[in-house]
């Protein structure tokens, strides 16, 4: 979240501590400590918000993620979590994994590789753009929250993490009986 509130206007609570600890017996685990700011998450909001507010919201998401595609990768085409660690995608797996030094090595850890029809170049993404991440106050995004799976990706990769889960959950409503 430092990297993003250096270098965007992209709303992010600030950071006040970061720390390695033990949660009740388990393996070490960050815990950080950050503002608390005051809103209410989109997700519980978006049902009952007028059209004109929901359009709001979604100009400015459009502007905060566009202000993050065009932040300069510190290594161009390499596929990577800030600062050039390995990516953190729970969706994925539960372990850090790479950094890769091309899209093309990333696609082939992903087993995607033959689905590549063109080169991609890496643009900073969220990683896990979504109304629960989201705070808000009236029609105004105050703050994005839940930045450990951002990094470096593939352009298209802020897109396949935010509609895929929606169509995953759409094909499960609509397809598997309760």
């Amino acid at each position: 979240m430092d990297f993003v509130a250096r270098h965007t206007a992209v709303p992010v609570p600030k950071v006040y501590d970061l720390f390695s600890g033990r949660l009740h017996g388990s393996k070490d685990v960050l815990h950080l400590v950050m503002e608390y700011v005051p809103g209410v998450e989109l997700e519980r909001l978006w049902g009952r918000m007028e059209e004109e507010d929901r359009l709001e919201i979604v100009q400015q998401l459009r502007g905060y993620i566009s202000e993050l595609r065009r932040l300069k990768p510190p290594r161009p085409g390499a596929v990577e979590s800030v600062y050039s660690r390995p990516c953190q995608q729970q969706t994925i797996r539960s372990e850090p994994f790479g950094p890769f030094p091309s899209v093309k090595e990333f696609q082939r850890f992903l087993e995607l590789e033959r689905t590549a029809v063109r080169e991609y170049t890496t643009t900073f993404t969220h990683g896990d753009i979504a109304p629960r991440n989201i705070i808000v106050r009236g029609n105004k995004i105050v703050a994005i929250l839940d930045w450990e799976s951002a990094g470096w990706y593939p352009e298209y990769w802020e897109y396949t993490r935010t509609v895929a889960p929606m169509v995953c959950r759409q094909f499960i409503r609509t397809s598997v009986p309760e």
